[in-house]
């Protein structure tokens, strides 16, 4: 008898202990959820992940709160990230930027992109624009290359969100293949870059569209184009860099993804890529993506969103090498 009850209460101590683990999906969320946005805000990875933060906490009936970890081109960010306990309470809200074109001009990250990272869903994705300072003599692409003669004496400044960036790299093989003397400005984020162009304190700034579309509203500085391979739906009057002569072809785009620690159980990861799926295929979320200047991307998603990344990453690795693009 006493041999029964305590094979019981064993068993009912095991279970419990089973329960209580981290990253057990069955009661998963049980408290907060962090997504790491690595810049600071009000740029398209700070936008975008608190548009998601409110579906997902919505979704999961769990609080989600945003910490914004911003510093060298979002690589401060994603370190904290792939070294955070893998029980699904603490999320990465990425992109190429630090996932991938970081370690080509620096070829020794402290985190391994498909070591570190298991990826859950792909959030949105859109174009970068080119603006301009208000006061600058230019209000086109073809006039700002007027300016700044490949050798010549005018040398414009171009800010971008940081070093290895999506804008950084767009800006560098925009200024090589348009042969412009330009000199690069890094931020710690499209908002803080935003900020300073519409304030005259740079001469140009590549952005986010999300970034940049409150200033673009509201007239403060000059959309001179989008680096997708077309226009924007949503600045139809703005050209694209590749109706450029000497850019045909130029397609650089943005995107943001959620991924997990990869030591996140599967079934966590799994649950995690259902509410994101559900949540990007919504029509709500779709039209306030729309508003930032990028669609949504449901089919994006585990280890098809894994095969994509791989994509970009030799795509970007292409830019920098031609380019000649080093770390500052």
């Amino acid at each position: 008898m006493k041999t029964r009850s305590m094979k019981s209460l064993i068993g009912a101590l095991v279970a419990s202990v089973m329960l209580a683990l981290p990253g057990q999906a069955a009661d998963y969320p049980e408290r907060t959820i962090t997504l790491i946005v690595p810049f600071a805000p009000g740029g398209s990875s700070d936008i975008v992940g608190r548009l998601f933060a409110q579906k997902l906490e919505e979704k999961l009936d769990q609080r989600v709160v945003i910490e914004n970890v911003g510093g060298a081109g979002g690589t401060i960010g994603a370190q904290r990230a792939a070294t955070a306990p893998g029980d699904g309470y603490t999320l990465f809200v990425g992109s190429g930027s630090e996932l991938f074109i970081y370690r080509h001009l620096n070829p020794a990250p402290s985190y391994d992109t498909y070591r570190d990272f298991a990826p859950v869903g792909m959030l949105g994705a859109g174009p970068m624009v080119l603006m301009a300072r208000p006061d600058l003599e230019a209000s086109s692409f073809a006039e700002l290359a007027g300016l700044a003669p490949e050798g010549g004496d005018v040398s414009l400044s171009y800010g971008s969100a940081g070093i290895g960036t999506f804008m950084h790299i767009a800006g560098e093989a925009a200024r090589v293949r348009a042969h412009l003397d330009m000199e690069h400005v890094p931020y710690r984020g499209a908002g803080p870059l935003m900020v300073d162009v519409v304030g005259s304190q740079v001469d140009l700034g590549v952005s986010s569209l999300a970034g940049a579309m409150p200033f673009i509203r509201d007239g403060q500085g000059k959309a001179l184009a989008v680096t997708s391979a077309e226009r924007s739906a949503l600045i139809p009057d703005v050209p694209a860099l590749s109706e450029q002569t000497g850019l045909e072809g130029f397609d650089l785009e943005l995107w943001i993804g959620l991924f997990a620690p990869s030591s996140t159980p599967l079934e966590v990861v799994s649950e995690l890529a259902e509410a994101t799926n559900e949540i990007v295929s919504a029509p709500d979320f779709g039209a306030q993506l729309e508003k930032q200047g990028m669609v949504a991307r449901p089919d994006l998603r585990g280890e098809v969103l894994g095969s994509f990344i791989k994509g970009e990453d030799e795509k970007y690795r292409t830019v920098v090498v031609e380019a000649g693009i080093k770390a500052e």
